[in-house]
């Protein structure tokens, strides 16, 4: 219910809200893409295993196909993996 109050106030301050809650939108696909590549990652630091970095690597290339804003996860898999 507060959140549902909160978002009046919003809607109220910038009309334009509506517009851009149509074009931007969150991608489900991407998410969880994102969820499995950072779970591989901490496990693969954790247990300091190639494969899992690997894994990590292919669930990352994999998610940037569905949408280029995984680029982002390069970074982490970056200072995992220790190439920066």
């Amino acid at each position: 219910m507060l959140a549902g109050f909160f978002a009046g106030l919003v809607l109220l301050a910038s009309p334009d809200v509506t517009v851009w809650a149509a074009v931007v939108k969150p991608d489900p696909l991407l998410a969880a893409l994102s969820v499995v590549a950072v779970a591989l990652l901490v496990e693969g630091a954790r247990r300091r295993s190639g494969a899992l970095y690997i894994a990590a690597a292919a669930v990352i290339g994999f998610a940037v196909t569905v949408k280029v804003h995984a680029l982002g996860l390069l970074a982490p898999l970056g200072l995992a993996g220790g190439f920066w």
